[in-house]
């Protein structure tokens, strides 16, 4: 599992998306079989990028050695690379295999040995061990190698004396005389895919159903009640359209309320502001006038102190003066040089902003005279070329004027009018084929592009999802990411500590005789029923495939109580977890018993279920959980039971440090599922947006292409008069042409 894991994570590797591929590794290993882990860095780096070898090198290096060289360990240890190139194209390759699983192994075997080994004769021939290490390609544990490799491995030696080499011919007869080996190759490389490529599968396969029911309904039912369905769900649409496109206008009548409104608001609020503004400014002027009148006063009094000084005999007040004298005089240069600044930066302004639109207007008076020549220019083209076009028209009606005056007599003009005659119902026929044959093939290219349409639609449809689910794929890696380590840091704060520690308390008395307590029925009948007790088991492998309880209970909601296996089953299948036959049978089973005394049909009411959600949640463990408690139905015994790791503890082997595990991870576990609901809840949100921002933009374009073919109708009967005018003027003109050469002609 971790190969596929390591492999998977490398092709969706960023760098591994601009050209590189780990099956390209080979050309740039000196051999490909004996393989360290420098040589397999440097190929990684020269074909995927640095970062790429930098991050998964050493991984791969070490799971593949302890997978295929367990003998030998540290960095100096060699990998064959056959079998990580393998894996690169079962995984890619895997999708493939749920329809043809035959040709996915012969396709990986071939690829597998093709650099290894070619027979000399002309029948393809392979080392048995290779076989069997590509027929194990996607075997994890003991038992699938041996359903798989082991399988063939015996059949084959029973098929052959000399077991070495395989030829295609013995391969083929082991393989037609074991179908098991090939069935159980193909749920392998099924098992390995990501629910993404489940889902793709389940979704063609649906399809596939879907049109095989619409081929035979089409034979049951006949024409006319088809083309009946088919005009009401037309009809039905063109309300639906009349129906939103009435909104859609309703909606831009308010929009063009509101906007107005605001207009008049804003236009008010502009108003007060010009208001208050020419109030501040009056203030503004007012303060500067008793500032002005200060510092006159100001003034006037240093010229008194200053005369007061020329006037005094005390050599003290003339000191004095002095000082008073030289202070005011600093001040007043200083203002002096504050106002000379200020007023060349003012004209300094005032120059740049003339500059500026000295500029502006120049390049306005440049564009407005090119572009006035310019219309002058076309306009003079276009009239010159429709007084040529009209110049052509005329020509062939003058041209025939002077042959009548030169050259025609009597007969002459009855022979020429007959074979005119002929050649315009020559040219009539030829139109209407012509128009006819164009209808045709407007007819056709319409089809085509219809079809065209309904491809590119799906597609964008399809696109516009695989874009959705990998954003939020991504989103829910980077918010699960960080409640993990979030996780890290509140294990080790006090508010973890006093939960953990109420948390072990009450199992501890749920797990004491002297605690236990026979009012509490519903605890009691609840860690005793077979049904609850499959579905926490359920609840926590559903935790495990980081699948949200609230999401699998939507799907089961929109299908018809009591719910069955088949639909049941479906529905883990489209949240992402797929199940053993075995064990799912046998969890369903147990739920089916819930309320029934005997089982007499293998269902389960929608109702029930959400009860035994609720009692599983309240008595057995919290929703999302992997540590569940409960009475063994065979030992009659409380237990944990850590449904992730599939290990039970009965309850007179329990210590207190499983107690603090389990509190612990449970914990965690159920922080965990709070985040992964928030993020569902948001996903779901933002999907629905998506959908009505697309179905707005759909309709939307739709009205206008209506809009834009109604314009068209409305205007076309301008281009019909025209062209109307100008055939009457050429019949006018050959009906005079016509009375000219029988003139003519009489003469």
């Amino acid at each position: 599992m971790e190969r596929w894991r390591i492999v998977r994570s490398i092709i969706n590797f960023p760098s591994s998306k601009h050209g590189g591929s780990l099956s390209n590794i080979s050309h740039c290993l000196p051999d490909i079989t004996n393989v360290d882990v420098s040589n397999l860095k440097l190929a990684l780096s020269s074909e995927l990028g640095s970062d790429a070898a930098n991050r998964f090198s050493a991984s791969l290096h070490v799971t593949f050695r302890d997978r295929y060289s367990p003998s030998k360990q540290g960095p100096a240890a060699i990998v064959d690379a056959r079998y990580i190139i393998a894996i690169h194209r079962a995984a890619i390759l895997a999708p493939t295999a749920f329809h043809n699983p035959r040709g996915v192994y012969l396709k990986l075997l071939q690829d597998f040995t093709i650099q290894y080994e070619i027979s000399e004769t002309s029948e393809k021939s392979w080392l048995l061990n290779d076989v069997v290490q590509v027929a194990a390609i996607a075997s994890v544990t003991d038992e699938e190698v041996e359903s798989t490799a082991g399988l063939l491995e015996e059949t084959i030696q029973r098929l052959t004396a000399e077991p070495v080499i395989i030829t295609a011919d013995i391969l083929m007869r082991a393989l037609d005389s074991c179908p098991d080996v090939i069935d159980n190759f193909g749920s392998q490389m099924i098992s390995q895919l990501t629910s993404d490529q489940h889902l793709k599968i389940l979704a063609g396969e649906e399809d596939k159903a879907l049109r095989a029911f619409l081929r035979q309904s089409n034979k049951v039912i006949g024409s006319k009640r088809r083309h009946f369905f088919q005009k009401r769900y037309l009809q039905k649409v063109f309300a639906a359209w009349r129906m939103d496109l009435a909104l859609a206008m309703r909606a831009n009548q308010w929009r063009k309320r509101e906007a107005f409104s605001m207009w008049l608001v804003e236009s008010k609020r502009i108003r007060l502001a010009r208001v208050f503004t020419q109030i501040s400014h009056i203030q503004y002027c007012a303060s500067r006038g008793r500032r002005s009148l200060r510092k006159l006063a100001k003034h006037m009094r240093n010229m008194k102190k200053i005369k007061r000084c020329y006037i005094s005999d005390d050599e003290k007040d003339i000191c004095a003066g002095i000082g008073h004298l030289r202070i005011w005089l600093t001040k007043i240069r200083m203002r002096k040089a504050f106002l000379n600044w200020e007023s060349y930066y003012v004209m300094e302004r005032n120059l740049e902003l003339a500059k500026r639109w000295n500029e502006i207007k120049v390049t306005r008076r440049v564009f407005g005279k090119f572009n006035s020549f310019a219309m002058s220019e076309v306009k003079s083209r276009m009239a010159s070329r429709k007084a040529s076009i009209n110049q052509r028209a005329i020509a062939k009606y003058l041209m025939d004027v002077d042959s009548a005056l030169t050259k025609t007599t009597g007969d002459d003009i009855r022979g020429t009018l007959l074979t005119k005659q002929k050649r315009a119902q020559q040219f009539d026929d030829a139109r209407k084929r012509k128009q006819k044959l164009q209808k045709e093939l407007d007819t056709d290219i319409l089809l085509h592009q219809r079809a065209q349409r309904r491809k590119r639609v799906e597609h964008e449809k399809q696109d516009r999802e695989a874009r959705f689910q990998r954003t939020w794929a991504a989103k829910k890696i980077e918010v699960e990411s960080a409640c993990l380590e979030e996780n890290k840091t509140w294990l080790l704060s006090f508010e973890f500590k006093n939960q953990s520690q109420k948390k072990f308390k009450e199992v501890k008395r749920y797990l004491s005789i002297k605690q236990a307590s026979t009012m509490d029925r519903d605890r009691e009948n609840a860690i005793t029923s077979l049904a609850i007790i499959n579905y926490s088991i359920l609840d926590a492998k559903v935790a495990h495939a980081g699948i949200v309880p609230d999401d699998l209970f939507r799907s089961l909601e929109k299908i018809a109580s009591p719910i069955n296996a088949v639909p049941f089953q479906s529905a883990l299948v489209s949240c992402g977890l797929i199940l053993n036959p075995s064990e799912f049978e046998e969890i369903f089973h147990g739920m089916a018993q819930y309320k029934k005394a005997k089982a007499v049909d293998v269902s389960i009411e929608y109702g029930d279920l959400n009860v035994i959600r609720r009692l599983a949640d309240t008595h057995i463990g919290q929703e999302g959980t992997r540590w569940k408690m409960y009475v063994s139905p065979v030992h009659q015994q409380q237990l944990l039971h850590n449904i992730t790791m599939d290990t039970t503890i009965f309850e007179k082997k329990i210590k207190n440090k499983h107690i603090r595990q389990m509190v612990s991870e449970n914990m965690q576990d159920y922080k965990l599922l709070k985040v992964r609901r928030k993020h569902s809840d948001e996903r779901r949100s933002a999907h629905r947006g998506m959908l009505e921002h697309h179905a707005a933009i759909s309709i939307q374009s739709m009205y206008l292409q209506w809009r834009g073919r109604q314009t068209i109708q409305r205007r076309r009967w301008i281009l019909e008069r025209r062209k109307l005018f100008e055939i009457r003027a050429n019949q006018a003109n050959a009906v005079l042409l016509i009375q000219r050469r029988f003139r003519l002609g009489r003469h």
